[in-house]
């Protein structure tokens, strides 16, 4: 396994566990734990947000259990523990964690283009459902 190159995003980044090339169509964002950017936010612990070009992947932790929301832009699809959300149901704090995630990636710059569909997908989701937001 290589060791990861310092440049800027998309231009060749190789990941040092995989050992995985990023292409332009990626985007790596470097942080503490060198594969996420750590979210400061009062409705997740230990959270790590995991950003590609059109996915956006945040991890973080619920009563000793991680839970992860993923939202793909290609696909229009949210998944909340791996399950794709239009097929499951939730809790009222579930919504909350999704609607949160929504304010996690207006944070980041380079998840605006992401965080625009991810909005407009779980508003919708949210109406479908008769969920107030």
């Amino acid at each position: 396994m290589g060791k990861k190159e310092e440049k800027g995003v998309g231009q060749g980044l190789q990941h040092r566990s995989t050992g995985r090339d990023w292409t332009a169509q990626e985007t790596w964002i470097p942080s503490l734990r060198e594969d996420s950017l750590e979210v400061d936010s009062q409705y997740f612990t230990e959270a790590n947000l995991f950003l590609m070009k059109d996915r956006a992947t945040l991890t973080f932790y619920v009563d000793q259990e991680v839970h992860s929301i993923h939202y793909d832009k290609n696909r229009d699809e949210i998944f909340y523990k791996g399950h794709n959300i239009k097929n499951i149901l939730l809790t009222d704090e579930q919504w909350l964690y999704l609607q949160q995630f929504s304010t996690v990636l207006l944070q980041h710059p380079l998840a605006a283009g992401i965080q625009k569909n991810y909005q407009k997908r779980l508003e919708s989701l949210l109406s479908e459902r008769g969920v107030s937001s």
